[in-house]
């Protein structure tokens, strides 16, 4: 039997433009992504999936990498 491969439970970095990116992509889903602008240009953000959604799918929230998740923000954005 072989070894299941370990699966990183770090989220990925992303920058401003690559964020907008995904975000206006159709394949992806249109606004699926929010607090964008809150991001810096030369910033590095990573995104968590949110407990709202549409019909079109979850949304996601986008916080710089070195925000801290407290209780309050989890209540705040709704994070998983």
């Amino acid at each position: 039997m072989s070894a299941m491969p370990v699966m990183s439970t770090m989220p990925t970095l992303y920058t401003k433009s690559q964020l907008k990116k995904m975000n206006s992509d159709p394949t992806l889903g249109i606004n699926w992504i929010k607090n964008i602008e809150t991001i810096k240009e030369n910033e590095e953000a990573k995104i968590y999936a949110t407990g709202n959604c549409s019909l079109s799918g979850r949304f996601y929230i986008a916080l710089p990498a070195t925000t801290q998740l407290t209780p309050s923000l989890r209540t705040k954005y709704n994070l998983f």
